[in-house]
């Protein structure tokens, strides 16, 4: 019975492996083999993909129900991420005496390289502005009499009968007092009220920096500047300067913005046809990943993109669903006008 397994990519470089179909296996010490199935390479420890098999030691799993768990790294995150939409892959898995294999379900995978990219800029937030102070309290207007009465040498009797005049006469003032000092408050005539600032806090966009040295200058850039025309050119200065782990950073955001001419330099940087150390900060070529970044370029009508998709396709598979997609690419850049695409149409027949 065929196992069914899921990658699901949560940060850069990160992510859960879910295999359903090991009910009751005993999740202990096992292998596993990676194979992309259009191109009959094997993921090895290096990251890269073999013709020969390769074999990895599975993550540490726990079971699950019917599933076992865990977690991968960028050992197995980060080629994977670079795959085209169009890659299959399978995961052979040898575990407690069995061997059995499914397709892998990929999504959200993020490469680890893009851990400073894609964290986002510290946010600048203005101060709230300082309260109103409150208004203080007006006192209470104090009884005034005419005059003290002359202070007799002999103690004056208590006169008990006028002690409830005095009280109620104090608390009238005291709710004059109130009622005054409402209106004065309050009252909009002749006043015009206090302008209060009700605005919402605003959340100042970090600028972007004028020149990009060093991967947080190169987030911020990112974080700031959502334009992809403005991006993929940027990105050029970064070539002219030597930078291009830098620039295929850029590129790719510019690319993933719209700009068909950003995802043609991405594609450059691993096609075997243009790849070398001085054009490209990619250790070695590889055709496949080119095949994903040449794909959005040649559907927007970029002949280049497309005589180079359909010759990179019909080279990695000589027969078959991908080889005669890749013979439609050519034969559009063919129509297009475009001379090697022709030629190379005519040494496929």
């Amino acid at each position: 019975m065929p196992i069914k397994v899921e990658i699901i990519g949560d940060t850069p470089g990160q992510a859960g492996l879910k295999i359903i179909g090991l009910g009751g296996t005993n999740p202990g010490l096992g292998q596993m083999r990676l194979t992309r199935i259009n191109g009959k390479t094997s993921l090895g420890a290096d990251r890269q993909w073999h013709n020969e098999e390769q074999w990895l030691p599975l993550p540490e799993l726990f079971g699950e129900g019917n599933a076992l768990v865990g977690r991968v790294g960028p050992d197995l995150v980060d080629p994977l991420a670079l795959l085209g939409p169009s890659d299959i892959v399978g995961l052979t898995v040898r575990l407690d005496g069995r061997e059995e294999e499914g397709r892998v379900k990929t999504d959200k995978l993020f490469g680890s390289h893009l851990q400073a990219s894609m964290a986002p800029a510290p946010e600048i937030v203005a101060p709230p502005p300082e309260p109103e102070p409150e208004p203080e309290p007006m006192p209470a207007p104090q009884p005034v009499f005419a005059g003290e009465p002359p202070i007799s040498s002999q103690p004056a009797e208590r006169d008990t009968s006028k002690l409830p005049l005095i009280a109620a006469g104090i608390a009238a003032l005291l709710v004059a007092g109130g009622i005054a000092a409402y209106f004065l408050l309050f009252s909009k005539k002749d006043e015009t009220p206090v302008a209060q600032d009700n605005a919402p806090v605003v959340t100042q966009t970090a600028e972007a920096p004028s020149e990009i040295n060093t991967r947080e200058d190169l987030a911020k850039y990112i974080q700031a500047t959502p334009e992809a025309d403005k991006s993929y050119q940027t990105a050029l200065k970064l070539v002219e300067r030597g930078k291009l782990d830098f620039a295929m950073l850029l590129f790719q955001h510019a690319a993933r913005g719209g700009s068909a001419e950003a995802g043609l330099a991405v594609a450059r940087m691993y096609d075997p046809e243009s790849w070398s150390t001085k054009t490209s900060p990619m250790p070695q070529a590889d055709a496949e990943t080119a095949a994903y970044w040449y794909e959005p370029a040649a559907q927007a009508g970029n002949v280049e993109a497309q005589r180079q998709l359909g010759k990179i396709m019909v080279g990695l598979t000589p027969s078959g669903f991908q080889h005669d997609k890749g013979r439609d690419w050519l034969k559009k850049a063919a129509d297009a006008g475009d001379a090697k695409a022709k030629e190379l149409l005519e040494k496929l027949k």
